[in-house]
This record gives C-alpha cells, structure tokens and sequence, in this order.
C-alpha cells in the first residue's frame, strides 16, 4: 500500500504514541497532536527512531476543546505532509481525576466532556474539510483517547 500521511490527537504519549510508531515503521508520515509541547517534542525526537523510508514525523500542539486551535492544526498538519489521508482521534480528558461520578466536579464534567465528545467533533469536522478537497477523500477513526495512559 502507498504510505500514508496520518495525524494522531493524544499522539504523544501511551496508545497515542505506540500508533504513530507502528505507521511510522510502515513507511507513513506521522504528525502527532497533543496540548502540551514538551511531551510532544520529546515524543517526536524518540519517534524518529521508527521512520522507515520517506515516512516521517512531525507534530503540532492543539487543544481539541478549541476551534481555533484545531482549524490551525489540520492546516499545519496538511501543510507539513501534503495532506491527511488518516485522522486517528485519540485525544482525551479525565480531568486528571479517578473519582466516581458522585464526586466529580461540574468544572471536571465540563472539562471531560469538551474534550472527548465536542473535541472530537471538532476535530472530524476540520478533517473532511481538507479531506474533501484532495482526492481519495480520507479516513476517520475515533478512539477516545482518556483511558490511554
């Protein structure tokens, strides 16, 4: 199969980062997403150990919970790989919380569920945006990326 340009959200760390490393040793270009910079450099840097022929890595960070931060990156995503062929949404919030439900927060409630439901959305929404408009279209795969660590 021709390599594929893939952007994983939760891309720098557990299930996020074990994926980018598989389709990197396919041969695919990898950009990972994730809120935080310093993981997602040094999960870049450990991942292009895995890079097999013109595939590649890159990554972007991004708050999935924020329009204007997903619409910037699928642009750079695409831009940096020449398009998206594969969007893996594995980005996810616990609220850096275990506690059950009756405990939980409404910040925390509020937190989880921009994440995980309306970042995903957002996500898929900017991804058949670009891949609308380049041929063979893409693909989407959602995740829900919280229990990941």
């Amino acid at each position: 199969a021709a390599p594929c340009r893939v952007l994983i959200t939760g891309g720098s760390k557990g299930i996020g980062a074990a994926l980018a490393a598989a389709f990197l040793l396919r041969g695919d270009s990898v950009c990972i997403a994730a809120r935080s910079v310093k993981p997602l450099e040094s999960a870049a840097t450990q991942l292009t150990n895995y890079a097999r022929g013109s595939g590649s890595i890159c990554y972007v960070p991004c708050d999935v919970s924020d329009a204007a931060d997903v619409e910037a990156m699928m642009q750079t995503a695409s831009t940096k790989m020449g398009g998206i062929d594969l969007l893996i949404c594995n980005a996810g919030s616990n609220a850096y919380s275990y506690a059950p439900l009756t405990e939980t927060t409404p910040a925390a409630l509020r937190e989880i569920l921009l994440t995980n439901s309306v970042g995903t959305l957002l996500c898929c929404r900017e991804a058949m945006a670009v891949m609308q408009k380049q041929p063979g279209g893409g693909n989407v795969f959602v995740m829900e990326g919280a229990g990941s660590d």
